[in-house]
């Protein structure tokens, strides 16, 4: 049962935030679709006369197809699709439950008859509908953006696939800081845990983009499912389908958690 008191108060706490969020990821789709008109290819294939090739694979910036599609994949979905969306999570998975009871917030509404139980499903199913509606928002705006500006033809099916791929990053994401947020830990273990394990999974992410050794532990990463490599491969959807499965996991651990451990939430370091 979700309750809808906890939704829209979570709702009117991070509209915001959700809002900047979704116009980033809207607004940096339109500038590289912008890049390929009108040739049909992207200018951003001129950083290659001043940046040597390691530094724009570092930064998703070397493009081996200039094309629309191409431009999205490389730069949109192999960097900035991960990278704000991941920075929103962490941050809400951390406010609805470990900062809410901190806060006192959370243990207002355990206290109702809503019981723990529904606290803890809504605050998860707030969650995870941030994330689908910022992609499906991300998703919809970046074939709008290719229809009006580009001549050619965007592969829609192969699209809305990378945006669910992208999801299933999130959710998984998601889920593993939700699980780290209702575990009880003091705030220094459950940044490290949360900042630490997941900056550090994006930083092997970057390297494996320069190739050689670096790939091995880069490849292990959740982020690498939307690497352009392995969604020419068709890998990607095996390893969506994975993520959004352990996801589940994820949070039915932390349900559990929440409803059965004796939390001691606290501002402790």
């Amino acid at each position: 049962m979700i309750s809808s008191a906890v939704f829209l108060e979570n709702i009117k706490e991070t509209w915001k935030r959700w809002c900047m969020t979704v116009f980033g990821l809207c607004l940096i789709q339109l500038l590289l679709i912008l890049s390929c008109v009108p040739t049909g290819k992207s200018i951003l294939l001129n950083l290659e006369e001043y940046f040597l090739d390691p530094v724009l694979q570092l930064v998703s910036l070397k493009l081996s197809d200039p094309s629309v599609s191409g431009t999205l994949t490389t730069v949109f979905f192999g960097f900035w699709v991960l990278l704000l969306p991941t920075i929103y999570t962490l941050c809400r998975a951390e406010e609805l439950v470990a900062e809410g009871m901190e806060s006192g917030r959370l243990i207002s509404y355990i206290v109702t008859p809503l019981g723990r139980e529904n606290v803890i499903r809504t605050e998860a199913f707030s969650l995870v509908l941030d994330q689908f509606s910022m992609l499906a928002v991300s998703a919809g705006a970046g074939l709008l953006f290719s229809g009006l500006f580009c001549s050619d033809t965007q592969n829609v099916t192969a699209f809305l696939f990378q945006s669910l791929e992208a999801f299933a990053v999130q959710f998984v994401l998601g889920g593993f800081a939700f699980l780290v947020s209702c575990s009880g830990f003091g705030k220094s273990t459950r940044r490290l845990l949360l900042w630490g394990l997941t900056g550090g999974g994006f930083f092997l992410y970057l390297l494996e983009g320069l190739g050689g050794w670096l790939e091995i532990p880069g490849g292990f990463t959740v982020f690498s499912v939307l690497r352009q490599e392995s969604l020419l491969a068709d890998n990607g959807g095996l390893a969506a389908a994975f993520f959004l499965l352990l996801g589940i996991v994820f949070y039915g651990l932390a349900v559990l958690i929440f409803q059965k451990k004796e939390l001691k939430f606290g501002k402790r370091n």
